[in-house]
């Protein structure tokens, strides 16, 4: 018996905001958000990467 599983790829979106670090992880069937508050002013931006750079 042979079992596929279907492995899709993780992206991160980073988005500064407002003096927050929102992290959004997705893999097109679930989404994760993280939201940490920062210390220090930062310019407001976003990128997406792949998540096998990151971890």
């Amino acid at each position: 018996m042979v079992v596929l599983r279907y492995r899709f790829s993780v992206n991160l979106l980073l988005q500064v905001a407002d003096g927050t670090l929102s992290l959004t992880g997705t893999d097109l069937e679930m989404e994760m958000v993280a939201r940490v508050a920062l210390v220090q002013p930062h310019e407001p931006g976003a990128t997406t990467v792949p998540g096998a750079q990151i971890l």
